[in-house]
């Protein structure tokens, strides 16, 4: 009967690692792997299940090998590392060289099956010292046992991932056409229009739904983020007057906030849902009253730092609590906690997302998050975020909203793959003056760009669609065209690393689905800002 190995693997675009992996069959050796598109992904698999190797292919696009080393390559409590690259194993090459030095495990060509099956065996032998030697071997068994139900509950969740982003993704599409169509049928109406009622109820129900997509993609860690380095108690002062509401007065809510805070990097808007889900999920475990305490505290993480995660990064860490004094969780329902739609509240009580919407917020951030808790015992929700040592960024204020949306005459390309969602936005910025190219995908967007003999001011571009989403497509014009600005406008963030790195600037994206006013408002602000820095 083949050995399964767990296996978390970063691949290169042309599947060295996969091929590799394949490979082990012959040696009786079964992988059962996880699949990791950044170096937030890999570390948030290891700490979240048993890992007997990494497999990180060397020419992966984000310089991902180099992120990975710089984490795990000298923790001895590390899974070992390998690096492939695509033909023959390198025998004189300096990355190699480099590699070793940065703890790689080991260095191995594609086309060299036999060498990786040797690393894999030694990489094996090597795991199996590091968690210690059991003289009873029902011991060892038990271990193994625990170590494969934890393993089968992360591929679980990653599958559950995969497809809740998959419908969100189509949905937001269809919450946008829903959302806008209304919109415009809302602005044709008379304020005195009994009509207008209805359509009002249509757009509150889209705005549900768009909640929804949301959490959905929060779990599944597909959102767009636009983090930044931060403080995390001005987020908790931030928050704490509207938490005080929400709770309630029979539950008392104490913030103990560390005066030395270390910064973190994230996006503070996601941290806000964070703590919004906690505490509400808080003060619904105590329906006689109670007391909630958020604390936040310079921690330094270690594999021995009283977690059930297989594999920590060490380091320093910002460490956000949530305690409740409520009924607590059984084992049973702690191990399912985070699975998205399950929930122990009564029918109508809750969508069942919201622990889910929290992993995958602290996931998708690079962090780690654990639940204590026990029946009668109430329950402390630890959520770990790597320090940052930049100085924390101040939020800019945000304008005050006008009356109407400010009108152009621009040339706008817009670049969606979705038919309805491309007439909408067409329409509506046709309507406050813009001139308006359109192209179903970047392919087709540089054929409009090849034949237009006029200056287009800004591109509005999907990031993901079929052929060619909207950062290739960046990529692609900006040589040709100097001084094109772009914007990106998405509910989903594709696995494409490196794509993230082009929403710096937080006027560059809009989070789909959007309001048509902010989609006004947005590109007028991307225009304004290319003028003044031109």
């Amino acid at each position: 009967m083949p050995r399964a190995i767990s296996v978390v693997l970063a691949d290169d675009p042309v599947g060295s690692g996969r091929r590799l992996l394949a490979a082990l069959a012959a040696c009786d050796l079964e992988p059962v792997v996880a699949h990791a598109v950044s170096a937030a992904d890999a570390m948030a698999l290891l700490g979240v299940a048993p890992c007997d190797l990494l497999v990180v292919g060397a020419l992966h696009p984000d310089h991902l090998a180099d992120r990975l080393l710089e984490r795990v390559g000298h923790d001895a409590a590390a899974p070992p590392l390998v690096l492939v690259v695509p033909g023959a194993t390198p025998t004189n090459d300096p990355e190699l060289l480099r590699a070793f030095r940065g703890g790689a495990w080991d260095y191995v060509g594609a086309d060299d099956a036999a060498r990786f099956a040797a690393s894999v065996e030694r990489a094996l032998e090597h795991t199996m010292s590091r968690r210690g030697v059991f003289d009873e071997a029902g011991v060892l068994r038990a271990r193994h046992e625990r170590d494969q139900i934890r393993l089968q509950g992360m591929q679980k969740m990653e599958a559950v991932g995969r497809l809740a982003g998959g419908i969100a993704h189509d949905f937001n599409n269809i919450v946008q056409a829903i959302g806008g169509y209304s919109e415009l049928l809302q602005e044709s109406l008379d304020p005195a229009d009994p009509r207008r009622g209805t359509v009002d109820e249509i757009l509150r129900a889209g705005d549900r739904a768009a909640a929804l997509t949301r959490q959905l993609l929060a779990f599944s860690r597909q959102q767009v983020m636009q983090p930044r380095v931060l403080d995390l108690n001005a987020v908790v002062a931030t928050m704490e007057s509207l938490l005080r509401r929400l709770i309630g007065e029979d539950v008392s809510l104490v913030a103990r906030l560390s005066a030395e805070l270390w910064s973190v990097r994230a996006d503070p808007m996601q941290l806000e849902q964070v703590l919004m889900n906690l505490v509400v999920n808080a003060r619904d475990a105590m329906p006689s009253g109670g007391a909630i305490t958020i604390q936040t505290e310079n921690a330094t993480l270690d594999p021995s730092a009283g977690t059930d995660a297989f594999s920590v990064t060490r380091g320093p860490y910002v460490l956000l609590s949530v305690t409740d004094t409520g009924h607590g969780m059984s084992a049973d329902v702690r191990a399912r906690a985070f699975e998205p739609f399950f929930t122990t509240k009564e029918l109508g009580r809750g969508t069942g997302l919201g622990l889910s919407t929290v992993y995958g917020i602290v996931k998708q951030t690079g962090g780690y998050i654990w639940v204590d808790s026990a029946v009668g015992q109430g329950t402390c929700v630890r959520i770990y975020l790597p320090r940052d040592p930049a100085v924390p960024v101040q939020g800019e204020e945000r304008q005050p909203a006008r009356g109407h949306a400010r009108r152009g005459t621009e040339t706008v390309l817009v670049v969606e793959d979705e038919d309805g969602v491309r007439d909408l936005m067409q329409t509506w910025l046709e309507t406050h003056g813009y001139r308006v190219l359109s192209a179903e995908n970047g392919v087709e967007a540089l054929r409009v760009c090849e034949t237009f003999d006029g200056a287009i001011d800004l591109v509005v571009a999907d990031m993901v669609m079929p052929a060619m989403g909207g950062p290739a497509l960046a990529r692609r014009l900006k040589p040709a065209r100097p001084g094109l600005k772009v914007m990106f406008i998405s509910g989903y963030a594709d696995a494409t690393p490196g794509d993230r790195d082009l929403l710096d600037e937080p006027t560059m994206f809009l989070q789909k689905p959007f309001a048509l006013s902010a989609l006004v408002e947005k590109v007028r602000e991307a225009l304004d800002t290319a003028s003044a820095t031109s």
